[in-house]
């Protein structure tokens, strides 16, 4: 799962790259912004997920 997590991400900091050199900076930074807290979210929502799947193998 952690191979498939790493190439989400360089695809989006490839794209990101052009656009520093053409738009300011500060668009730049609110672009980091959104990805990192969608990361973070999909983070949450992952492990929350797997300890879902966890405690329903453990019930049965």
């Amino acid at each position: 799962m952690s191979k498939f997590v790493v190439n989400l991400d360089e695809p989006q900091s490839e794209s990101v790259k052009p656009q520093e050199s053409s738009n300011e900076p500060k668009k730049r930074r609110g672009c980091g912004r959104i990805l990192g807290i969608l990361g973070i979210i999909s983070l949450i929502f992952f492990a929350h997920w797997r300890n879902r799947r966890l405690f329903l193998l453990a019930e049965r």
